[in-house]
């Protein structure tokens, strides 16, 4: 009996969960814009006591490239061929420290959403090796779609590094545990909203 090729696809399914890693420099850039002037923490769901207002215009500068790389993969994603353009509502900066969790959640008033590691001290990455458990481990980030059901893949754990760059649907819950590690890790945080040509954003 002859071997023969079985053909077959794959569909896209659920939503976009777009990740890339930011350089070295920008990197350094956003970290020279983090600053502890105004604090964001009464707006947010996390248990973290060090949450601070970014600016708007400096952080876009810097995650621009970042970007127009995630529209491309959302045209292709979604199948879009019109233009659309991606603004950043708010961000802010996470100081992270032993304790410290973001209960599952999801965010409003806004398309996207999107978190970017600026320094995960190696620590945590041994309090993630050393970890036993089910699940992403200590302050991994989980993305949650949907209600468990077999044959689903409901949920992405990833353990992030220094440099990677999470960009997703500002409805798609997720979270952060805690860790055990006496040091802080630092991230930031910004919702987008999308428009397309010709259409405006209620």
């Amino acid at each position: 009996m002859k071997d023969r090729r079985i053909d077959y696809t794959i569909s896209f399914w659920g939503p976009l969960l777009f990740k890339t890693i930011l350089s070295n420099k920008d990197i350094k850039s956003l970290l020279s814009i983090c600053n502890k002037n105004t604090s964001h923490h009464k707006r947010l769901a996390g248990v973290i006591k060090e949450e601070y207002t970014l600016d708007n215009v400096l952080f876009g500068n810097i995650v621009k490239p970042y970007l127009e790389a995630f529209m491309g993969a959302y045209n292709e994603y979604y199948n879009i061929s019109h233009s659309t353009d991606i603004y950043v509502k708010q961000c802010w900066v996470n100081y992270m420290k032993a304790g410290d969790s973001n209960p599952t959640h999801i965010h409003n008033n806004c398309n996207w959403s999107s978190v970017l590691y600026l320094d995960v001290p190696k620590q945590i990455i041994e309090e993630q090796n050393n970890f036993e458990g089910t699940g992403g481990g200590p302050g991994s980030i989980s993305f949650i779609c949907g209600p468990h059901n077999d044959d689903f893949i409901f949920q992405k754990d990833f353990r992030p590094r220094t440099g990677d760059f999470f960009i997703f649907p500002a409805k798609l819950p997720h979270s952060v545990p805690s860790y055990k590690s006496n040091c802080t890790r630092i991230s930031c945080a910004a919702n987008f909203t999308l428009q397309e040509t010709g259409y405006h954003l209620p």
